[in-house]
């Protein structure tokens, strides 16, 4: 009898913060084929937001910003309301990470396309410690910053996101060259075989490789800049 009323009251028992995490996890975590996948996505999101806009404002507010954050928008306001509650807060539901990591993903990439490398510095750290998709933020970052057509944009790849590259553990080495080649448009097709090559010496006259064949030879470059 205990068991049935126990089972009972769970039943009839409202919802609460799991149903309505949940909820929303199924919702912004959903593949996007097509516009009208978007287009649903954004209603059953603003569905969401009208039935879980109680009063326990404390308890829903991670997930009203994660809510909020994943519709789409042109301004990134949303988007830096939800780094703020990560920041102060931290993510109180594990399974929400990616997510988390996703969203301040495509704010970092906003305040790049803006040119405000020194915000967008300043939050990749806090993208990587969320996201499970370090190669993608690398790219979409350092791509724009690549292309700005500024100093500050060359400056934000060649002092943030190249060495970010360089140490971050969660990239194999493999990940890292293919990313490193696509940044630079290096066109690598493999090994090649050594050409000789000849010039002036230090002592007078012309020197060339071939005038070791047979032996050890070490070949330096280097360029004065």
């Amino acid at each position: 009898m205990a068991l049935a009323m126990a089972l009972l009251l769970t039943f009839l028992a409202p919802p609460g913060p799991a149903d309505a995490a949940a909820d929303l996890h199924e919702v912004v975590t959903r593949k996007l084929l097509t516009d009208e996948d978007a287009e649903k996505r954004n209603v059953d999101i603003q569905a969401w937001l009208a039935r879980w806009n109680g009063d326990e404002v404390d308890e829903f507010e991670f997930l009203r910003r994660v809510a909020v954050s994943t519709l789409d928008r042109d301004d990134s306001g949303p988007l830096a309301q939800l780094l703020e509650r990560v920041r102060s807060h931290g993510v109180p539901l594990p399974n929400y990470r990616p997510v988390v990591g996703h969203r301040l993903m495509l704010l970092g990439v906003h305040w790049s396309d803006a040119g405000s490398w020194d915000r967008a510095e300043d939050l990749l750290p806090t993208i990587l410690e969320y996201s499970d998709d370090h190669l993608s933020t690398l790219w979409l970052m350092g791509r724009r910053g690549r292309d700005h057509g500024s100093d500050e944009g060359l400056e934000f790849l060649q002092k943030v996101i190249i060495p970010t590259i360089l140490s971050d553990a969660a990239i194999d080495d493999a990940e890292r060259v293919y990313l490193l080649r696509r940044l630079y448009a290096v066109d690598y097709t493999g090994p090649r075989p050594f050409v000789d090559v000849e010039g002036p010496s230090l002592a007078g006259g012309e020197i060339s490789s071939t005038d070791s064949r047979g032996e050890v030879l070490l070949v330096m470059y280097w360029a004065s800049w």
